[in-house]
């Protein structure tokens, strides 16, 4: 689960975060700890699963973000289909590999 809150500062972040933090699997990331992945025209906020285009959110699945993930932190590498695979489902590639020409 994800909340968004623009003032962490408020009373209400306060409550909600008391009651949270009684949970052990909570954590909360403040917004100068964000990660973000800068391609050209292309943002990724890696804390938060979003992705931006010209700073407009694109929306994805879940597994076409891993894929643009894991494509930017392996940028101009290539990456077999089997390694992609590996990756992104984490299992290994069943049938034969297709060439993208």
């Amino acid at each position: 689960m994800v909340i968004e809150i623009a003032d962490w500062e408020s009373p209400i972040f306060e409550e909600i975060t008391n009651v949270l933090k009684k949970h052990s699997d909570f954590y909360h990331i403040r917004p100068d700890e964000e990660t973000i992945m800068s391609l050209p025209g292309i943002e990724i906020n890696l804390n938060r699963r979003k992705v931006f285009c010209n700073q407009h959110e694109i929306s994805l699945t879940v597994k076409e973000y891993d894929i643009l993930c894991l494509l930017g932190k392996n940028r101009r590498q290539v990456l077999t289909y089997e390694q992609l695979y590996q990756k992104v489902w984490g299992v290994n590639a069943l049938g034969n590999e297709k060439k993208i020409v």
